[in-house]
């Protein structure tokens, strides 16, 4: 990731409600260690100001991560990985 990608990031992190997605992020991880469909479940943590690599980050404790979360958009931030 270059720098100014890591600023957007960071200034993206700064701005949300960090509350909202921690909660958030808490909730795919314990899903995850189940067989339930998480989709919907990061739908909302995106919604909640969740990133892509925190959410792929509490995925992948639990199982392999998978290939529609390995390249995504979002709020104008393309991540592939």
């Amino acid at each position: 990731m270059d720098s100014s990608r890591r600023a957007q990031v960071k200034a993206y992190r700064e701005a949300r409600d960090q509350g909202a997605a921690t909660a958030a992020l808490e909730v795919v991880r314990k899903a995850a260690r189940g067989s339930d469909n998480l989709m919907p479940l990061v739908m909302q943590a995106f919604k909640a100001g969740a990133t892509l690599g925190s959410i792929s980050e509490s995925r992948t404790k639990y199982g392999s991560l998978s290939s529609d979360l390995k390249t995504s958009s979002f709020a104008g931030l393309s991540y592939s990985a």
